[in-house]
């Protein structure tokens, strides 16, 4: 329900711009490339949170809701994790 708002009401705008649209893009690859490495600073303070933490900032957090959900539909597509993950993940 959260993922259908966002969708909804985020500011869609902002990326028509194709260079914003890029980089929003680039930066979810990014993300889903830091989650199938598992990389991290120390236990419990994993990239791709803080890729999350980036994704926000950059767009807000409606446009975050939806790229970090593609970006957890890229990992299930690809066998790293189950639909699990969607009920599991708060950002």
């Amino acid at each position: 329900m959260l993922l259908l708002a966002a969708v909804l009401r985020g500011s869609w705008r902002r990326l028509r711009d194709g260079t914003q649209l890029n980089v929003f893009l680039g930066t979810s690859v990014a993300i889903m490339v830091l989650w199938t490495l598992k990389a991290g600073v120390m236990p419990g303070l994993n990239f791709h949170f803080l890729g999350a933490s980036l994704l926000t900032l950059m767009f807000g957090g409606l446009l975050a809701t939806v790229g970090i959900s593609i970006v957890l539909f890229g990992i299930t597509l690809s066998g790293m994790g189950g639909w699990e993950v969607f009920r599991s993940t708060r950002c």
